[in-house]
């Protein structure tokens, strides 16, 4: 996997991170979105370094593998069962940097939206584009249950890692990838905790841009047959909802307004 074109590209963006601003950046991981003429390739990356800060991660890394590596395991375990996920040019460890010990993940970048701020800029209260939403959340609950059936929790299904590319009226339907597989595994066992736990990271898009009848529909077509289909999905629905909403007010903002703050940040950048 480690190519040399994408071992050059990875040390072609070390060597300039010092004037780079990352693109996002969480808790465990620093993401650096690399332009093509940057690092000398024909499309646009994404370097993903999961710093090991402490004694703590670094004994973690020794015994379940590093970040990049189960990153890459996720990818695979998706892109095996036939999941849009991006394409992993490279991966590794490095022992010197200035975050210390890291471990790195070199992504091809993939075009699209992520699914707020996408809804949110296509779902219009017109005829075509209500139709156009729902059947997106259609095929997305098709998806998931897909995931779900196979025995698959990505792990962190909010909406910032599910990419949307196309819009109305283009004959191709749109495409949804899945993006940051670091918690996505096969369970044996815990199923459907861990299936519920993806719809409760999904459900936390808010109204007007997730709707109780867009919960609704999503649901209708996600139950049967899934991990979870001895609920009822009015309970169901409800009980995702309260739980999204407290764990938003925690937060202090909805996601929606995350996302587009970020897509402000980002100058309207897509990931392409």
């Amino acid at each position: 996997m480690n190519s040399p074109a994408s071992i050059r590209a990875v040390e072609k963006a070390l060597h300039c991170l010092s004037n780079l601003q990352p693109f996002h950046q969480s808790s465990h991981a620093v993401v650096f979105r690399l332009n093509p003429e940057r690092i000398g390739c024909s499309q646009t990356h994404f370097l993903k370094l999961y710093p090991q800060r402490t004694f703590s991660d670094q004994f973690k890394a020794c015994c379940r593998g590093t970040h990049a590596l189960r990153v890459c395991h996720g990818n695979r375990l998706l892109r095996n069962e036939g999941f849009i996920v991006p394409r992993i040019a490279g991966v590794g460890r490095l022992t010197h940097s200035s975050w210390g010990p890291v471990s790195f993940v070199l992504e091809t970048g993939l075009g699209g939206l992520p699914l707020p701020v996408y809804l949110d800029q296509y779902a219009l209260p017109k005829s075509e584009n209500f139709s156009f939403k729902r059947n997106l959340l259609r095929r997305l609950a098709w998806l998931v249950k897909a995931m779900h059936q196979r025995g698959i929790c990505h792990g962190d299904l909010h909406g910032g890692n599910i990419l949307i590319s196309g819009c109305p009226g283009q004959t191709e339907r749109p495409v949804i990838a899945f993006m940051d597989t670091l918690r996505t595994r096969r369970r044996t066992r815990g199923l459907s905790q861990g299936a519920l736990e993806d719809l409760k990271q999904l459900n936390q898009i808010l109204p007007p841009v997730l709707s109780w009848a867009d919960r609704l529909a999503f649901l209708e077509h996600y139950l049967p047959n899934s991990p979870l289909d001895h609920l009822d999905l009015r309970s169901l629905t409800e009980s995702l909802t309260r739980r999204s909403e407290q764990r938003l007010s925690e937060k202090g903002r909805s996601l929606l307004e995350i996302w587009n703050l970020q897509a402000r940040r980002n100058s309207g950048r897509t990931r392409k």
